[in-house]
């Protein structure tokens, strides 16, 4: 009975041998195993097994957009030529108009707006001057200026230096004005004019007396350079 039992014991101490030392055993055993702690005590983590990635999709092309479809040609329309404005006078500048008819002289209006005198020279047998009144005035800082002017000489070109030096000199000794130059017919004919700037509002005493200055000096060169009587 002893030996049967020793016998028993011996054989089955083998059997459990033999299971740990199976490898299948081992992973069953450790799966159900607690982890395993390391010299340091804390718990050692076990290695997270990796997959594999999952493909990317393939990406498709974006499909073109078809091109616009052009707009049917149409024939331009023809433009229609401008019509010609019917030539109106410029607006007077009303502050001369009554300043004139207080003096009771004799005025045009011309297609500028500018006042037009023909005045007789004193002293002069007969002889006349054309003098002008601009409607137009120009400003410098709070002064209005408008110019009184009379045209003396014509010429085809420039001025010769010697009317150009007379000139000067007589505007050097006038109380009032001086001599400028105007262009005509696109810078072909040369005008020689004695023009006073005033004050745009002047009084008619004021403005007599500016129309008498430029009156008698423009026509005493005329008289003197050309002889003549043309303005």
């Amino acid at each position: 009975m002893i030996k049967f039992v020793r016998f028993g014991l011996r054989n089955a101490v083998l059997a459990v041998a033999c299971i740990l030392t199976c490898g299948g055993a081992q992973t069953l055993l450790a799966q159900d195993l607690p982890p395993v702690k390391g010299s340091s005590g804390s718990n050692v983590p076990r290695p997270t097994p990796r997959t594999a990635p999952a493909p990317r999709p393939n990406p498709r092309p974006a499909p073109r957009p078809n091109p616009p479809t052009p707009a049917p040609r149409t024939a331009p329309r023809p433009t229609p030529s401008p019509q010609p404005r019917p030539t109106q006078t410029a607006q007077a500048d009303p502050r001369v108009r009554a300043a004139l008819d207080s003096l009771g002289m004799p005025y045009e209006i011309d297609g500028d707006g500018d006042y037009k005198l023909t005045l007789n020279v004193p002293n002069s047998n007969g002889r006349t001057q054309l003098v002008y009144i601009n409607t137009r005035t120009e400003r410098l800082g709070s002064m209005e200026i408008r110019e009184v002017w009379a045209p003396a000489i014509r010429s085809n070109g420039p001025f010769t230096e010697a009317i150009s030096n007379q000139l000067l000199k007589i505007s050097y000794d006038k109380e009032l004005g001086a001599w400028q130059t105007m262009l005509f017919q696109n810078g072909q004919v040369y005008m020689a004019v004695y023009a006073a700037k005033i004050a745009a509002a002047s009084d008619p005493q004021a403005l007599r007396a500016s129309i008498d200055a430029v009156l008698k000096t423009a026509d005493a060169v005329e008289l003197q350079v050309t002889g003549k009587d043309d303005f």
